[in-house]
């Protein structure tokens, strides 16, 4: 039998598990390649951080970073029911040094 996917994610690090399991439910076919073992890649020697955005970015990037940040704790919770694997999640702020007043 030939399984033929609706979707091929490259890559079985952080980003392309999470892809794949948010495509299957959403019952798409999906075939995830790996050159190795999943997360061993960079997603294994990954800091783990979340890092905020400071408000007064208002670029794309840094909306996109806020908006992340704010999704994460529901999708640490659905994991670690679904899986079992708590990441323990912490928020825990963020000191910036400034260079200019312009800057503050």
């Amino acid at each position: 039998m030939t399984h033929t996917p609706d979707v091929l994610v490259i890559g079985g690090g952080v980003i392309g598990l999470t892809c794949a399991w948010r495509l299957a439910q959403r019952k798409l076919r999906v075939t995830l390649v790996e050159r190795g073992r999943c997360g061993d890649g960079a997603s294994g020697a990954a800091l783990g951080a979340l890092i905020p955005a400071p408000p007064t970015r208002t670029t794309p990037l840094p909306l996109l970073h806020r908006r992340s940040l704010s999704l994460f704790p529901d999708f640490a919770a659905e994991l670690h029911e679904r899986s079992g694997i708590d990441v323990r999640y912490e928020r825990c702020g963020r000191l910036e040094r400034v260079q200019t007043p312009q800057r503050l």
